[in-house]
């Protein structure tokens, strides 16, 4: 699945692997922000982000990251929805509507995941229900209704919850330049995979908030793709102050895709 444009994209763009990478790196400020105020396992206040992501000038996806805390099946979860559609011209090459929300417990353990993906004539609808008294997760395509049994190994998160685990383990003041902090998470029938953050120290730079001085992070996940692996010029910039997701930057082949933070709201 490759987003096909004259502007100087190539085969390599994946829009699938962007959006999922971007939804991991975005979540970082979360972790953060909750290390730092709750030390200890506390409801978070209801949260929205939004998003813009492009390549130069060519705005391609519009993002939005929230957070909610509501009733799932009987139970009091944390829900989180991140959605990413293509916008004006992006959308004549490629129509992209992509939804993946999770609700996961208090104890920060994933408990029902879900992702909606269209794009262009590709079509997924999955889910993952976590059973920890069988200690497996139960992945099922919700067209064929196939299913995949993966075994869930210790500190294992959802696409969406595993921030929301991180925030047990990060703190930003603690950090040494090169830590690398490695979580397994998993997001399809694929098995598990591993996502990566390693700190690199302190950077300044311009923002639509403003001049900021921002914690930069180096993510990666072995998707085995050639695109998204360990690279240097992967990075996500949080803000010191109000440690907001300020900018991710995420190189191709040829050129950069850039994700700036347009609004944010928080409840009190």
């Amino acid at each position: 699945m490759n987003l096909k444009l004259n502007l100087s994209l190539n085969k390599s763009f994946n829009l699938n692997k962007i959006t999922l990478l971007f939804f991991l790196f975005i979540s970082l400020h979360t972790t953060l922000k909750a290390q730092e105020d709750h030390p200890h396992i506390e409801p978070l206040p209801a949260e929205e982000y939004y998003f813009r992501i492009h390549y130069g000038f060519f705005n391609a996806v519009y993002a939005k990251l929230s957070r909610s805390e509501e009733v799932f099946e009987g139970k009091k979860v944390n829900h989180v929805v991140g959605s990413g559609a293509t916008t004006g011209v992006a959308r004549l090459f490629m129509k992209v509507d992509d939804r993946y929300e999770s609700y996961y417990t208090n104890d920060f353990k994933p408990y029902y995941f879900k992702r909606s993906v269209r794009e262009g004539n590709y079509e997924k609808d999955e889910e993952i229900r976590f059973d920890y008294q069988t200690e497996k997760a139960i992945v099922t395509n919700l067209t064929s209704l196939e299913r995949t049994t993966i075994p869930i190994v210790d500190e294992l998160q959802d696409l969406m919850s595993y921030y929301f685990y991180l925030k047990e383990t990060i703190n930003p003041k603690l950090l040494k330049v090169n830590d690398v902090i490695t979580v397994p998470i998993v997001f399809d029938a694929d098995g598990i995979f591993y996502f990566k953050v390693k700190y690199l120290g302190e950077d300044h730079i311009n923002s639509d908030f403003g001049e900021k001085d921002c914690y930069l992070f180096q993510p990666y996940i072995d998707f085995g793709s050639r695109v998204f692996g360990e690279n240097k010029n992967f990075k996500v910039w949080i803000s010191k102050d109000e440690l907001l997701p300020i900018k991710v930057k995420a190189p191709l082949v040829i050129g950069s895709i850039v994700v700036d933070l347009e609004e944010y709201y928080r409840s009190k």
